[in-house]
């Protein structure tokens, strides 16, 4: 800072560039010293006196940018496409006890099988370049249940979906059938598969047919095999949920109420529906 002339406390290689050329034109012009170019381009008596040595002997082309000399990269093409296949194998067939793979862990392989030494920490950045990503491991219980998960698919969501279609037939008001006491409104009741029971049985005709199937809680199977990943009941409560999380009620009443407009969003969207059942594995031919 020099009077009220401001100057950047960090210059870009083109700016240092420019600034050296300014100083050779004031140079090759001799109307100043090379104190007073130091001081018009703002840089010291030694450094003017050195760009003039250069521009004397290599003439302007001296003063111009040299690209930085980087390092060359340890691994080249062929051998980060190993290493990916490698990665793909998995930890334990590297020799790990555990399918995780960590900085530490990649860095032992690529010094075992490239002979490279990398540190951890410095892994990161190359690994992301190649199209790597961090692992996010999912979620699951211990009690999880694969046969469960298997069978009920194949065997009890047939049987659920022929159940429910014998049962129910096409309705034009969409509205549920009267129960024993006349009131026309269902009690709540749970069936032998973890569903509702007979009471609560409507109609799956229309685009809504979908959600009550799923809002029903007709997939209890899954959830009993703990694995609520595949349910599509949890796949609609976890969108409502999501679409609810910033909400602040004032009440209960109030928290119902944004639910069930949710649940309507949902509604108008049966094919969001359909994907939650596809996910699971679940036919949806006939539901819809």
């Amino acid at each position: 800072m020099e009077g009220n002339v401001w100057r950047p406390t960090h210059l870009t290689a083109e700016q240092m560039e420019e600034r050296r050329r300014v100083a050779a034109t004031l140079l090759r012009q001799g109307q100043l010293s090379q104190a007073d170019v130091a001081r018009h381009v703002g840089v010291s008596r030694a450094s003017v006196c050195r760009w003039a040595a250069t521009l004397a002997q290599e003439g302007p082309h001296g003063l111009a940018a040299r690209p930085i000399p980087r390092p060359s990269p340890r691994l080249d093409e062929k051998a980060w496409t190993r290493l990916g296949r490698l990665l793909d194998r998995g930890a334990m067939a590297a020799g790990f006890a555990t399918e995780r793979w960590t900085l530490e862990r990649i860095a032992a392989v690529i010094e075992r099988e490239f002979g490279v030494h990398y540190h951890p920490r410095c892994l990161e950045r190359p690994l992301k370049a190649q199209g790597f990503s961090v692992q996010r491991p999912a979620t699951r219980a211990r009690e999880r249940d694969e046969l469960v998960i298997a069978v009920w698919p194949k065997r009890d969501w047939v049987a659920l979906k022929k159940r429910r279609a014998g049962s129910s037939g096409p309705s034009s008001s969409g509205t549920r059938p009267a129960t024993a006491s006349g009131s026309g409104r269902a009690r709540p009741g749970r069936g032998a598969a973890g569903g509702v029971g007979p009471a609560q049985r409507a109609p799956l005709t229309g685009d809504n047919g979908l959600h009550r199937f799923a809002q029903a809680g007709l997939c209890g199977g899954l959830s009993a095999g703990l694995c609520p990943e595949l349910n599509p009941e949890e796949q609609c409560n976890a969108l409502v949920k999501r679409a609810m999380a910033n909400a602040l009620p004032d009440s209960v009443d109030d928290l119902h109420r944004l639910a069930r407009r949710e649940f309507g969003r949902l509604k108008r969207h049966p094919e969001m529906i359909i994907r939650f059942f596809r996910h699971a594995g679940l036919s949806v031919t006939g539901l819809s």
